[in-house]
């Protein structure tokens, strides 16, 4: 009767642990590095983008004040 028990109980013991795949650790790691780098990249593709806006706004009004009537009447 114990030994019944005891190999019931070495069955629930290996049920109950938890099996890690390779794949999933791999997967864990993968994500672990790449949504924070995601992460930068677009922020850094969004800064870049605001500074090239900001640069055609600044052309677009250098080249108006040039070809404004009232530049020279001061």
């Amino acid at each position: 009767m114990s030994a019944r028990w005891v190999q019931q109980a070495e069955i629930i013991e290996t049920k109950m642990i938890p099996t890690i795949e390779p794949t999933t650790t791999i997967a864990t790691g993968m994500t672990a590095i790449l949504l924070p780098t995601i992460f930068v990249v677009g922020i850094v593709a969004r800064r870049k983008y605001r500074q090239h806006t900001m640069n055609q706004r600044i052309r677009q009004l250098e080249r108006s004040w040039r070809l404004s009537p009232y530049q020279n009447t001061r």
